[in-house]
């Protein structure tokens, strides 16, 4: 029997009913806005079960998971429901008036199941367990899905969340805290929201889904078994691959399908509805700024866009940035790379935040390379605060007229942590690392302020046409490599490096975080992580050299 489970609801909220059963494509799809390191904990990703996440989702989540065990066999009656799946609802169905919380229950409705982490048979209570410390509008749905369900079974008659507590964390800790209840924000939901007079902002969990308006279940369960036999995607259905409950995943390669006027292009220059609205012909102007469609239409390459909106400010401030660079005797150029865990990988530092692991370093003077790049790799088994403040200390030069990163808010905000975590800590040398960061932030320069895009009515200082408005550091790299641009410093290609991106870094120091790494292989591997890292100061030289030429080109 072809089940209905909570991810098919899930589709069914966010896409059309081809995407409920089916993808477009059989790789893993990944918002091109979003950075990799975003996405390397995504349980979508994660429950792909590949082979480099197993050992890694056993140790961490599962590590979460024994942790509201333990609480719920420490404080209550419980009965753990194993098996395959008939067995489960059978033995869901037999305990269901146990008075017992039951932990992994299976429930049936018609050919519709849902799973809760665990129900509570006596207070009649559903109770999740989400792995973060904030909530999102979109948390609520599995609520809903397995009230529909279980309510055909039994009474539900409230909801219980756990979640990872906002608090200072120690090395390996987990810490808990269950609500039935969650905050409203500006940006979505978190828990222990205050308002302006301290008072708080909680909601039940029960109240907030009476607002979910949603066909009959049985209505819903007919549509998405219906959705079975589809097998075309339509332009006309659009608006239900976007909808307040999250966004179709595949909805670029969709877009591309239904040969959509860019399709494909960044969200952040081209906007999901823009390009809908666009499509109809009849709100152009009021969509797509004209600037932008003539940047891009006339151009299938890269530009200084200055030259359409004609504003001289971006003209002098594209200058600026440059010749900041261009004039200065000594400059750093450096780039760091991070790790992250669901659980406490060092004092200080809470589930998911980023470790600085490694950061490469490049000095030149009058534009030339001065000394050998210092590249350093801290073993994430072995990272302390020592480390943080060599990591600032090795950056650090007295007499640095700059310093170049690409995407300075990302290097800027981990030195800012880690210089927090050394006052916390009462490290020696804190004042001195405070010090130096504040000196290194004053002076940082970021090329990516070159290609960023803040506004969907303005353009970027160089648009990357070829690219569809793209601009990582790896998408300038693409630019330069597919148009065989000549420049008096490259780089590696990516694709011809052991370690290519981000993502595969980020998996490295995990790894050898939950000690899935030995020794002998941690020395051998950091080699690789130096040589990727060192590419990607390298490509910033290289960014900037590209910059150079295409204003020359372009005079």
């Amino acid at each position: 029997m072809d089940y209905i489970e909570l991810k098919h609801f899930k589709k069914y909220l966010t896409c059309q009913p081809f995407f409920i059963w089916n993808n477009l494509s059989d790789r893993p799809i990944l918002d091109k806005d979003i950075g990799y390191e975003k996405h390397i904990w995504d349980q979508d990703v994660l429950d792909k079960k590949e082979v480099t996440y197993g050992e890694i989702i056993s140790r961490t989540f599962g590590l979460i998971r024994e942790k509201l065990n333990e609480y719920l066999f420490n404080n209550y009656d419980c009965i753990v429901i194993s098996g395959k799946k008939e067995d489960r609802i059978k033995k869901t169905i037999k305990f269901l008036n146990s008075n017992k919380i039951l932990i992994n229950p299976l429930f049936k409705y018609k050919n519709a199941l849902s799973s809760p982490y665990a129900f509570d048979t006596k207070e009649k209570k559903i109770i999740c367990l989400k792995f973060s410390k904030k909530t999102k509008i979109s948390d609520l749905v599995p609520f809903k899905w397995h009230k529909e369900i279980i309510s055909k079974n039994t009474i539900v008659n409230d909801y219980v969340l756990f979640l990872q507590r906002n608090k200072y964390y120690y090395k390996g800790e987990i810490s808990l805290v269950q609500t039935n209840a969650i905050s409203q924000t500006k940006n979505g939901f978190n828990l222990g929201e205050k308002n302006k007079k301290g008072h708080s902002k909680e909601i039940l969990i029960k109240e907030l889904l009476f607002g979910f308006k949603f066909k009959s279940i049985n209505k819903i369960i007919n549509i998405i078994n219906d959705a079975k036999n589809e097998t075309k995607v339509y332009s006309h259905l659009l608006d239900k691959d976007s909808t307040t409950y999250g966004k179709n995943k595949e909805i670029h390669l969709l877009l591309e399908k239904l040969n959509f006027p860019f399709a494909g292009y960044s969200g952040k220059v081209i906007a999901f509805k823009d390009i809908i609205n666009y499509y109809k012909k009849n709100e152009k102007k009021e969509t797509l700024n004209s600037i932008l469609l003539n940047a891009i239409q006339k151009n299938n390459k890269a530009t200084l866009t200055y030259k359409y909106d004609n504003k001289l400010s971006k003209k002098k401030r594209l200058y600026f940035i440059i010749n900041e660079i261009k004039n200065s005797k000594k400059v750093i150029w450096y780039d760091f790379e991070a790790f992250s865990l669901p659980i406490s990988p060092i004092n200080g530092y809470g589930p998911y935040e980023q470790v600085i692991f490694q950061v490469s370093i490049i000095e030149t003077i009058k534009n030339i390379e001065s000394k050998k790049p210092n590249n350093i790799v801290i073993d994430p088994l072995k990272i302390s605060n020592e480390d943080f403040y060599l990591i600032i200390k090795s950056i650090y030069s007295k007499n640095a007229n700059c310093y170049v990163v690409y995407n300075k808010s990302y290097e800027i905000s981990r030195m800012q942590f880690m210089v927090n975590i050394l006052k916390k800590e009462n490290f020696s040398k804190y004042k001195e690392a405070k010090k130096m960061f504040e000196e290194i932030e004053l002076k940082t320069i970021d090329l990516c302020d070159l290609f960023i895009i803040n506004s969907k009515s303005k353009l970027p200082l160089v648009l990357l046409n070829d690219q569809k408005c793209f601009y990582s550091i790896k998408n300038v790299e693409k630019h330069i490599s597919t148009n065989n641009i000549n420049l008096p410093r490259k780089i590696k290609k990516y694709e011809d490096l052991e370690i290519q991106n981000g993502l595969m870094a980020m998996e490295i120091g995990i790894k050898r975080a939950l000690n899935l790494i030995n020794d002998q292989k941690w020395n051998l591997i950091s080699k690789k992580l130096k040589e990727y890292c060192e590419n990607d100061v390298r490509a910033m030289i290289m960014v900037y050299d590209f910059v150079l030429k295409l204003i020359e080109e372009q005079k």
